[in-house]
Formats: structure tokens, sequence, C-alpha cells
């Protein structure tokens, strides 16, 4: 279910199921006006600016918000203009009540180098980020796929010390000091 709107009664994930507030690449609010059951079937992409004000996905919940331990839901952030603000809380989801626990049963989904703690603060369920990303330099020196651009897997950068891989959100930049000058994208980066 992917928009700004309302939906009238309870929702549940269902297998392979995706809950976009808004839209892809655009910030909204969702609200549900009875319960939402997280099960761990399905998945939340969310939307979120560099500010944790206004600008960012939400979920409202009139009724009560299950999260159920199993299976964690995994949460695929998208950032609009930059990286994550450091530290201080998101509000994902606003609710009446809450069962379960949002660090036993959200996680994230992409590979980061930005860390994810889930909370419950009162009747929301908050994410706050830490980390920073890694400024790279093209190298395309990897032993095994020397030209290949993926996330987390080839190390064809350069952090200024040492070789490194991709992750998202990582600033890169591209110049004459590297000898391969073929990229080949194996993921969307």
């Amino acid at each position: 279910i992917s928009g700004s709107g309302t939906v009238n009664g309870s929702l549940t994930d269902g297998s392979s199921t995706v809950i976009q507030p808004g839209g892809a690449g655009t910030a909204g609010t969702l609200t549900i006006t009875t319960n939402l059951s997280l099960n761990g079937n399905g998945s939340l992409a969310i939307d979120l600016a560099n500010t944790t004000g206004s600008g960012n996905d939400k979920i409202v919940v009139g009724g009560n918000l299950t999260l159920s331990f199993g299976n964690p839901t995994p949460v695929n952030f998208n950032f609009l203009n930059g990286a994550p603000a450091l530290g201080t809380p998101y509000t994902l989801i606003q609710c009446g009540s809450i069962t379960g626990t949002a660090s036993a049963t959200l996680t994230n989904a992409a590979a980061s180098r930005y860390t994810t703690t889930f909370s419950q603060v009162g009747n929301s369920i908050v994410v706050t980020f830490t980390g920073s990303a890694s400024n790279l330099v093209w190298t395309g020196t990897d032993p095994l796929t020397p030209a290949t651009w993926d996330v987390a897997a080839s190390t064809n950068w350069f952090d200024g010390s040492a070789g490194n891989v991709f992750y998202q959100l990582d600033p890169v930049r591209f110049d004459d000091t590297s000898a391969n000058t073929t990229v080949a994208l194996n993921s969307t980066v």
C-alpha cells in the first residue's frame, strides 16, 4: 500500500507486501483508523529528509500497533535530500497503543555506514541514526571484480588510508588517479 490518505479499518502486512506512506520519493502521512499489525511478512518503505521536523513519512494508527516477534520487519529508508539527521529521533509511527518491542521487531534493510536504533517513546515508534559516510575515490583495483561499483562488496574505492567498499550515501569522486577507468554498475547505487 502506497500513498498519503486514510485506510478505514485495520491493516496487516502480508507476504512480500510493502507499506509506503506518501509514495516513492514523496513524504506523506498514511493514517490507519483502527489497528496495524507488523508480523515480519512485509516491509516498510520510509522517505526521510535531513531534518526530523517535517518532510518525512509517518504512519498514524488510531488503535493498536502490534509488533510481532520472530521475523523482524525490514525498514527501507530513502533519504530525500542527503544524509539523515544524526542523534535526533525521527517519528515513524504514532498510535493509540503498542504491543511488542520496536528494538526487537524492526530492522534497517539496507547496508549502510549509519546505525539505526528503533525505540518506543510513549505511543510512538522512533528511529535514531548514528555514524557517518566515508569520502571515497574510485580505484577499480578489487582483485576479483576490478570494474564493479556495487554496495558493500567490492573494494574498488580508496578512503584516504586504505581500500574500502561503497555504502549508500557515501560521497564518491572519479578522478585521474585510477588506472582503471571502466566502471560497471552492478546494483542500484
